[in-house]
């Protein structure tokens, strides 16, 4: 078992640039973000993957079902909009395979690195195998970057780097150009995770079992870290 990655508080904290809140805010992804003191359940993380069976729908859409403390769960990305307390109007964008829909682009990846590190990048740094350290992006895409890692793209392995299809969504929500279901990407993301044994998503799903009524022992809890500053030590 894979320990969950962690979500931070960023707005409460207090550490966060302030260009990074309003890129939040236009995204409208403020709501995603964890408070002080959530707590997540290691033993229902566990129920909740083991116990998935994926659907797809006629449209191709994809959803699944699951089993947490003998309770039958229907999860849809409305369900996942929910859990993150995202405005419906999120609920409502088109729904996409995130990674099949862009393909590696070794321009563009040199341009997203200049960005968000504000320098020339080497040449034949940019490979679709290529992963790039957070720590060499400026301070504002750092924080950035960690909440996307925290929220949105949990990876099992090397979470310290950022890939191709990393930086792409780390441009999208900078330029607010994030037209698709993000709560789509994050539901097929746990239908993969399932397969490497990894349980991301804690938080999200507490906040699913909480909306579903199943009772949450807190002498079972675990607390997750406050301060998005402590995702340094972490990653």
């Amino acid at each position: 078992m894979v320990s969950p990655m962690r979500l931070f508080d960023a707005i409460g904290s207090g550490h966060v640039h302030g260009g990074i809140l309003e890129v939040l805010r236009n995204a409208k992804w403020e709501g995603m973000l964890s408070r002080l003191g959530r707590v997540f359940y290691v033993h229902f993380m566990g129920e909740f993957y083991c116990n998935m069976r994926v659907i797809k729908g006629l449209n191709g859409i994809l959803h699944f079902t699951t089993t947490v403390d003998r309770k039958t769960i229907l999860v849809d990305h409305n369900t996942i909009n929910k859990g993150l307390h995202l405005p419906i109007i999120l609920s409502e964008k088109p729904c996409i395979d995130f990674y099949a829909f862009y393909i590696f682009n070794k321009s563009e990846f040199e341009l997203m690195l200049g960005i968000f590190c504000d320098s020339d990048v080497p040449l034949g740094l940019c490979d679709p195998n290529c992963g790039i350290h957070y720590k060499h992006f400026t301070s504002k895409f750092q924080y950035l970057a960690l909440i996307l890692r925290a929220n949105v793209l949990p990876k099992p392995n090397q979470r310290k780097y950022f890939d191709f299809f990393d930086l792409k969504m780390l441009f999208l929500l900078f330029t607010n150009k994030v037209f698709f279901n993000i709560s789509y990407v994050i539901l097929m993301n746990m239908i993969n995770a399932n397969f490497v044994d990894y349980m991301p998503y804690g938080l999200l799903i507490t906040s699913i079992c909480e909306q579903c009524h199943i009772p949450l022992p807190h002498n079972f809890a675990t607390l997750a870290d406050s301060q998005l500053t402590l995702a340094h030590k972490s990653l």
